[in-house]
């Protein structure tokens, strides 16, 4: 799906939506997956440490172990990013200690 206007919730996502603030979840359609917001509105942590690159990541989507785990990785973009960065394989760090309002955790349910 492309960008386009009013698809995603970004910095530069053509929106009517203050990009200032994260957004209620359900905005723009699901994917063909059944999932709502999976490349906007908030980034995504990752239980993943951080390290600078993917040599000897699993291949499998496992946890990324090792490395230094007082920096977390997160996934995506989010309502203050330009659109590039809502690709899933974009990634952030930050320490896990703090705090950021456009971070988040996404809660999956199996029906």
């Amino acid at each position: 799906r492309q960008l386009g206007h009013d698809n995603a919730y970004c910095f530069a996502c053509e929106t009517a939506l203050d990009p200032r603030l994260p957004t209620r979840i359900g905005r723009f359609d699901e994917n063909v997956f059944g999932v709502f917001d999976l490349a906007d509105n908030v980034e995504e942590w990752v239980y993943d440490c951080y390290h600078k690159d993917y040599a000897g990541a699993p291949s499998d989507g496992s946890v990324f172990e090792g490395g230094d785990c007082s920096i977390r990785v997160t996934r995506g973009g989010a309502y203050s990013s330009r659109p590039k960065a809502l690709r899933p394989a974009a990634r952030s760090k930050f320490r896990y200690d703090t705090g950021n309002d456009s971070i988040g955790i996404r809660v999956v349910r199996d029906t």
